[in-house]
C-alpha cells in the first residue's frame, strides 16, 4: 500500500528501523601506511620551512648588527679617550 501524498509511510520506517537494529556498525579505521600528507599540509610544511630560515636569516642580521653597534661604542669611547686626553695636554703649561 502506498502512502499518501505528503504522507509518512510508517511500515517502511518500521522495517528501517528493525534493519537497523540487526546490523553492526563498526567505525573505519584507515591504514596510515598508504596515506599521503594532503596538499594542504605539505605547504603548511614548506610555509613553516621558509619561515624559519627567514627567521635564522633574520637572526644572523641581528648579530652582526649588534656586533656592528658594539663595534662603533667600541670606536667611539675610544675617540672620547683620545679627545679628552689631548683636551687635557693642551691644558698643561
Amino acid at each position: 500500500m502506498a502512502p499518501p501524498r505528503g504522507g509518512i509511510n510508517h511500515e517502511g520506517m518500521h522495517v528501517t528501523s528493525q534493519l537497523l537494529q540487526h546490523l553492526q556498525f563498526r567505525p573505519l579505521q584507515p591504514s596510515t601506511a598508504h596515506i599521503r600528507p594532503s596538499l594542504s599540509a605539505q605547504a603548511l610544511g614548506a610555509l613553516e620551512q621558509r619561515l624559519e630560515q627567514a627567521l635564522r636569516k633574520n637572526q644572523e642580521l641581528i648579530d652582526v648588527s649588534c656586533l656592528d653597534i658594539a663595534a662603533l661604542v667600541h670606536k667611539m669611547y675610544r675617540m672620547d679617550q683620545q679627545l679628552g686626553q689631548a683636551l687635557r695636554r693642551k691644558d698643561l703649561p
